[in-house]
């Protein structure tokens, strides 16, 4: 574990993420992010499980905003998932 991943976002700015955990059983990753967004702590949980005909793909994100408002942080990562559920439909086809 210990993975990192930078993350750019579409303003130029850099979002440093670390994995924490792998459980193949369940079918999740989970990491924290370490720097690029106004939230300590946070969180994330990718969890992905089997569906007729394909499969669910569930995103968690815990965090507590720091040095900015706690609507501007919503908005920050909700963009931040929306742009990367994008990208995975553009790569894997349909999300629902």
């Amino acid at each position: 574990m210990g993975q990192l991943r930078e993350i750019e976002t579409v303003d130029g700015k850099s979002i440093i993420e670390r994995l924490v955990g792998m459980d193949s059983a369940k079918m999740t990753l989970t990491y924290n992010m370490l720097s690029g967004i106004p939230a300590k702590p946070y969180e994330g949980i990718l969890q992905v499980s089997s569906a007729e005909g394909g499969c669910i793909f569930s995103w968690t994100v815990n965090y507590r905003p720091s040095g900015q408002a706690e609507l501007i942080v919503h908005l920050i990562i909700n963009t931040l998932i929306e742009r990367s559920l994008k990208a995975l439909q553009d790569r894997f086809g349909i999300l629902k």
